[in-house]
């Protein structure tokens, strides 16, 4: 029998032979299933918490509603737990708001926890859970949140009686398959400012050089006048230094001045400065405003409104009010606005500076809250206002009567902002720091205007009145 008849199974093509070295490959395609998620985080303060005990099982205090996936959420805390059997536990749930009481059901992943005074996490938290959230279950959380015996007085997670719930969300989205694009040349990420780093630290073809107490930084003339306008007058306008290419930087220290030129050749914060809290943010947002760098003043405000507590937005306002940065100012305002929040920040240090550095801003901030303080709060901050406004008419006539030199504040006597002073200490401080010249005052202990000539301070009783503070006049 012939072999060519005998018939069988199909022969397999044969395989193409190998490519040789430094040809394409063949093409390949691919797919990847996707499930498309967000996730965003949302903190409620629920304050005066000893009021709130004894509101009853079931009954609960909300959060404002806050959008995640394109769903509305809200977080309900149960002072006294949400069922019957639960008085000895508090209970917090995350609320769903439905739009459409047909929608598909929606995939959650979230948990909530208290957080501690500092803002942190406690170590042991609530694990995640999941849920589907629909009209017909619509909430879902943890019935024993906490024992309420751990949120007595010296709790950890008391604040001046207040606690801070955090939520963490993620909204699931369906999935769905994508078929991938074939890439064939892979373009690494742009090294511009590695590169711009690395001419600034090496130093090769600079052609400026400032010194800032006593440390030298060299530069290109012409980078740094593309990226800030003062830098550009200064080495190319009419005020440009002429004599030498040494240019001596006042009233900034060298490791600010540092961080400047990185951020002018690199466009990048330093390591350093990633943390709102250190001092430098500061001084950096100073520099980036005396050189008209607008974004790193942008980010250093953004940095400094992420910081914001009771102890530092009085100074951290008065900072952007001295800088012109409106949306730290706006940030700062709206915290100073919230309720319960003016009481604490009054009993600042920071705060003395700020009325009396910016009383037309306390008055924006008054305005705002009056509805919510108490009459004896609204009392102490009306006549901290009048103080500092007093104290600012003293300083400009005393500016006038010195040729337009105003006197440094620093150089006042402390008793002159206290609320208690009296005409007698008053009157001996000032001859004590700023002697009258001889034969320009009157004579002691009369009922009548005493003018001293160095400070334009006129005291109008008798020494033996003891008017307050209120009662002096500025001439």
């Amino acid at each position: 029998m012939d072999a060519r008849s005998v018939t069988g199974p199909p022969q397999l093509p044969t395989p193409p032979a190998p490519l040789p070295a430094g040809c394409f490959c063949l093409p390949k395609t691919s797919s990847t299933s996707l499930t498309k998620s967000f996730t965003a985080v949302h903190d409620f303060r629920v304050s005066d918490y000893s009021l709130l005990e004894g509101m009853g099982f079931g009954r609960y205090v909300s959060s404002s509603t806050f959008s995640v996936g394109g769903r509305d959420w809200a977080i309900r805390f149960y002072p006294d737990g949400a069922t019957a059997g639960l008085l000895g536990d508090v209970s917090a749930f995350l609320y769903y708001y439905s739009r459409d009481r047909d929608a598909p059901g929606v995939r959650a992943r979230f948990t909530l926890n208290l957080l501690e005074k500092d803002g942190k996490m406690p170590p042991v938290t609530n694990p995640y859970m999941k849920h589907t959230f629909s009209p017909a279950s619509d909430n879902w959380g943890f019935t024993k949140f906490m024992e309420k015996s751990r949120l007595q007085q010296g709790s950890p997670y008391l604040d001046r009686d207040c606690l801070t719930i955090r939520c963490v969300l993620t909204v699931l989205i369906d999935s769905r398959t994508v078929a991938n694009e074939m890439i064939s040349v892979v373009v690494p990420p742009s090294s511009l400012h590695q590169d711009f780093g690395e001419m600034l630290s090496d130093g090769e073809g600079a052609d400026v050089t400032f010194t800032v107490d006593g440390q030298l930084f060299c530069a290109h003339r012409c980078v740094l006048a593309f990226r800030s306008p003062v830098f550009r007058a200064e080495l190319f306008g009419p005020m440009k230094e002429k004599a030498e290419n040494i240019i001596r930087i006042d009233d900034m220290e060298p490791t600010i001045f540092e961080a400047l030129l990185q951020f002018i050749y690199t466009d990048r914060l330093p390591d350093s400065c990633s943390d709102g809290r250190n001092p430098a943010i500061t001084h950096l947002l100073v520099a980036a405003d005396r050189y008209g760098v607008e974004r790193l003043r942008l980010l250093c405000e953004s940095k400094l409104s992420e910081v914001i507590d009771v102890e530092t937005v009085a100074t951290t306002l008065a900072l952007a009010e001295q800088h012109n940065c409106s949306q730290l100012r706006r940030a700062c305002i709206g915290f100073m606005a919230s309720p319960n929040m003016l009481g604490p920040i009054m009993e600042t240090d920071g705060f003395n500076h700020l009325i009396a550095s910016c009383p037309l801003v306390m008055k924006e901030i008054l305005d705002k809250v009056k509805a919510l303080l108490a009459d004896s709060e609204r009392s102490e901050l009306l006549r901290r206002l009048s103080e500092a406004n007093q104290y600012n008419r003293f300083l400009k006539r005393q500016a006038a009567a010195n040729g337009g030199r105003m006197l440094p504040k620093g150089l006042l006597p402390s008793s002159l902002s206290h609320k208690d002073i009296n005409w007698c200490h008053c009157e001996s401080q000032f001859r004590k720091q700023y002697p009258a010249r001889e034969g320009k005052t009157n004579e002691m202990g009369k009922r009548q205007q005493r003018f001293h000539v160095n400070t334009g301070f006129a005291f109008n009783s008798c020494i033996a009145d003891k008017r307050p503070l209120q009662a002096w006049n500025y001439i």
